[in-house]
């Protein structure tokens, strides 16, 4: 909840353009986040959710 809602709440007022969650899974799912500057919420990135190996 703390990563998800509060910290996003937070960045997002501070301006930080993006910002990424790290899922300790099977695989380190990354999920990945830009702000919007018109909205000034987060929204998934382009690049999408990623699994990642070695994080």
């Amino acid at each position: 909840m703390v990563d998800r809602v509060i910290k996003t709440a937070e960045y997002a007022k501070a301006g930080i353009p993006g910002y990424w969650i790290v899922e300790r899974d099977s695989v380190t799912t990354v999920h990945r986040h830009r702000l919007n500057t018109d909205s000034g919420e987060y929204e998934p990135d382009p690049a999408g959710r990623s699994p990642s190996r070695g994080c």
